[in-house]
């Protein structure tokens, strides 16, 4: 998990410097809620909860910006 867990905050901080330049990439925005969402998974089935419950705060965010409502 570990392992995973840090390619992937290294891919999201690379893909949240895309969505920083191009707000309205619905792509970059898809990629950036899959990481957290993977992140989750992982620590969910390892029973991390500080993990769990941090990725899902930001998915809820990233959710609203993927609704339209921001």
């Amino acid at each position: 998990f570990i392992v995973e867990a840090r390619e992937i905050v290294e891919q999201l901080g690379e893909q949240m410097v895309v969505l920083e330049r191009a707000p309205q990439d619905r792509d970059a925005l898809n990629t950036v809620f899959r990481g957290f969402h993977t992140v989750k998974g992982g620590a969910g089935f390892l029973d991390f909860p500080p993990m769990v419950t941090l990725c899902h705060a930001v998915e809820d965010r990233l959710d609203v910006a993927r609704n339209g409502e921001v």
